[in-house]
């Protein structure tokens, strides 16, 4: 054989190694990247035994197995009780969630409604800490709580339990609250 024949050979050998190397690779970072499922116009309800189902309707709901995470769209959120009165309700542009530990980043003209106590909170972007039942926003982020009775605070940087509604805030905007 030729040593012509021979660098070709070594030369095609290192370019196959490389392709398909780079193909590994390239598979590995779509799998983290590619949803592993997408539902348009989906509900989706989720369900534990602490707490009343919520039903999440989305324009898309893409799901990630390898990182626990969904990512959702134009979407609304509804909670009722055993005899169906809705307890909760509430809507975002966009939301993450982590799909073991239901925690979630809503973000997009956020509003979450809490019939049981009356009152709606909306803002940009909140944090939802599902087993606690605890929202945040950032120091940086204006949310308004407003009551039926027309009572309203502003203010950022919010802190609250939803399983005993109370609400603090790192800097209070407007409005005052008294029992």
């Amino acid at each position: 054989m030729s040593i012509r024949a021979s660098i070709g050979m070594v030369i095609a050998s290192l370019l196959m190694i490389s392709c398909s190397l780079s193909t590994e690779a390239e598979l590995a970072r779509c799998t983290l990247v590619l949803p592993d499922l997408t539902l348009v116009n989906a509900e989706y309800v989720l369900k534990d035994e602490e707490s009343e189902p919520i039903a999440i309707q989305a324009a898309e709901i893409s799901l990630f197995d390898k990182t626990n995470t969904a990512n959702l769209s134009r979407l609304t959120f509804t909670q009722r009780d055993g005899e169906g009165t809705i307890l909760v309700s509430g809507r975002a542009d966009a939301a993450v969630a982590n799909t073991k530990e239901w925690d979630a980043q809503l973000s997009g003209n956020v509003e979450i409604t809490d019939y049981r106590n009356d009152f709606v909170i909306t803002a940009d972007e909140l944090s939802w800490l599902h087993t606690q039942q605890l929202i945040t926003a950032p120091a940086n982020q204006l949310v308004t709580i407003v009551y039926t009775n027309d009572k309203r605070v502003e203010g950022y940087g919010l802190d609250g339990n939803l399983k005993n509604s109370t609400f603090t805030f790192d800097r209070i905007v407007s409005g005052a609250f008294s029992l």
